[in-house]
């Protein structure tokens, strides 16, 4: 459970901003879902819900995404009902309703929560991070390095017309996945992601590029699974992740070539 020595609800992203410099144990509070899980302690927290965070607006660069739109918001809006963005409301699709209306994905994409089906679609995607001090960066580069206390303002999805899959092994159908993976093909070219490894979601560039190249569904997914790591938890063993990790990238690629 969170414990917290006070809390403050900003209405200004340079307030927000300053009260988490402020303090190393002031905390940012956005859907708190993942809260309950540990046992951190903090001294502000600070809740994003008045900043105007909440919005998804279709613009020429792509589908902008607030930090603070629930899960619930983002399967419903039309423009990403389409594919390649479809796979979206697939990877939140076992979550009930009260979930999906509490998770924000902000909140998901700061935690680079591990067992997030949500954060291997965005990668597969080709996401885009936006702060309110760093600016724009790519999702996978946002995941792949430690980063400086920061706001994420919004995720970007930029324009697609390609086709994209996700495939998942989980087991049961509420819980989290033992291992998920997402591959999207458009005219940026191949990106095969996967996740749950339970380690934070990661591109399978040799993957990406065998599949550039010519190389078969097979091939591309054996090699997805050779330049991975993969560990053990309740849910599965490193070796059963490995081995069940190239029929999910096969699958999902065959899907995309279908």
């Amino acid at each position: 459970m969170l414990k917290l020595e006070s809390f403050i609800q900003p209405r200004d992203i340079n307030e927000a901003y300053a009260l988490l410099q402020q303090r190393a144990d002031n905390l940012l509070l956005a859907g708190c879902t993942l809260s309950k899980m540990g046992h951190k302690q903090g001294h502000t927290g600070i809740d994003l819900s008045l900043l105007g965070l909440d919005g998804i607006e279709q613009q020429a660069d792509g589908v902008h995404i607030g930090a603070m739109v629930n899960l619930r918001a983002l399967e419903a809006y039309p423009a990403l009902a389409r594919p390649p963005y479809a796979i979206l409301a697939q990877s939140v699709a076992h979550f009930g309703t009260q979930l999906k209306q509490a998770i924000t994905v902000g909140g998901t994409v700061a935690a680079k929560f591990g067992p997030s089906d949500l954060l291997t679609a965005l990668l597969a995607l080709d996401a885009q991070v936006v702060c309110y001090q760093a600016g724009r960066q790519s999702l996978s580069a946002y995941l792949g390095q430690a980063q400086p206390r920061d706001i994420i303002t919004e995720i970007v999805l930029p324009p697609s017309t390609g086709r994209a899959a996700l495939q998942q092994v989980r087991n049961e159908y509420a819980d989290f996945a033992v291992l998920n993976t997402a591959v999207c093909r458009d005219e940026r070219g191949w990106r095969v992601a996967v996740g749950g490894r339970p380690g934070v979601a990661a591109l399978c560039r040799q993957a990406m590029q065998a599949l550039a190249q010519g190389a078969s569904a097979q091939e591309a997914a054996a090699s997805a699974a050779a330049e991975l790591t993969f560990g053990s938890n309740m849910r599965a063993s490193a070796a059963y992740r490995k081995t069940i990790c190239p029929v999910l990238v096969r699958r999902a690629i065959e899907e995309v070539q279908a």
